[in-house]
């Protein structure tokens, strides 16, 4: 028989929520949860002297573009500008709002189909995992139109990846990316659930913010 046990560990001021057996020994291959009184602490109980909190699954991606998740113990939301005192950069976990970081490109690839992306790395030293980040929208090279506010419409082709360019068709003007992706440059990249880009039928959910533009090559 399975029974649930709640108790109380004065040593470690923790309390332990686990599965035990008719012996009231733990049941190691089920899950069990240590909860820290001490980490309570910063969470605001208003006029209450307790604090109703409840185990949730959260869910995020990390900088390298890795989705993760956990199980934790949330309280109620509260507001987040009053200074607690608390360590807010080394102790807390930021998740959702879309998360800013800067990333190392390493090369930059066009798929007309499938949406255009850079592959980039975390920047530093040594060889780190790569990422694949969406290049943004209006340097896309499915673009084969567009239409100005003033009604004139200019078409493009003969998109080439190793150039950053596009051929203008009604004027028979190169354009380039300005500024053009060069390996080792550092870009903001921020996680995005629609990007529309796919790498090897993988959704791509990073993309670099830059705002290049296409632009003819100076005389």
């Amino acid at each position: 028989m399975i029974k649930t046990d709640l108790h109380l560990d004065p040593e470690n001021e923790a309390v332990i929520l686990q599965s035990i057996d008719e012996t009231d020994a733990r049941i190691d291959d089920l899950p069990a949860a240590v909860i820290k009184l001490e980490d309570m602490q910063y969470v605001g109980t208003a006029d209450a002297e307790m604090t109703l909190a409840r185990l949730r699954r959260i869910h995020w991606t990390k900088p390298t573009g890795e989705k993760r998740r956990a199980v934790v113990l949330m309280s109620k939301e509260e507001d987040d500008t009053t200074d607690d005192g608390h360590s807010d950069a080394t102790q807390d976990i930021y998740v959702g709002g879309g998360g800013l970081t800067m990333m190392q490109v390493v090369s930059y690839h066009q798929d007309a189909t499938h949406g255009d992306y850079l592959v980039c790395q975390p920047p530093g030293s040594g060889p780190p995992p790569t990422v694949n980040v969406a290049v943004e929208p209006q340097l896309q090279s499915a673009i084969v139109a567009q239409t100005n506010p003033d009604g004139v419409t200019w078409h493009y082709s003969t998109y080439s990846a190793s150039g950053q360019s596009r051929l203008r068709t009604d004027d028979s003007v190169t354009e380039y990316i300005s500024p053009a992706f060069i390996s080792t440059d550092v870009v903001p990249v921020w996680s995005c659930s629609n990007t529309g880009v796919t790498v090897s039928s993988v959704a791509v959910t990073l993309i670099a913010i830059t705002g290049r533009q296409w632009a003819e090559a100076a005389s």
